[in-house]
């Protein structure tokens, strides 16, 4: 998956929702995007997410990195950006804990 991110990246605006520590994101800045957006509700992991750009030589005091620490679903209502590129990859929980819809 890392490898299709960064294959269909350069020169597109990208989102990461649910990005944890960013490493879709990270793929997608090497690969030259013009823009990346990282949104995890967890402030700590794209902490952990600007690490691992900083790792990867990439600087993360410019404007077309963003990490956005909110919910994800909140977030969405209320963002008017357009992206080219979308990875949605929402949490597993286990299944005791989900609700059943019958």
């Amino acid at each position: 998956m890392r490898a299709r991110i960064k294959d269909n990246s350069r020169n597109k605006s990208v989102l990461n929702l649910f990005a944890y520590t960013c490493t879709a994101s990270v793929h997608a800045a090497l690969a030259g995007a013009k823009k990346v957006t990282s949104v995890d509700l967890s402030q700590n992991y794209l902490d952990w997410g600007k690490q691992n750009f900083v790792l990867n030589g990439l600087d993360v005091s410019r404007n077309k990195y963003q990490f956005v620490a909110a919910d994800i679903f909140e977030w969405i209502k209320d963002n008017t950006e357009q992206f080219d590129v979308i990875f949605i990859d929402p949490p597993t929980f286990e299944f005791e804990k989900v609700p059943r819809y019958l």
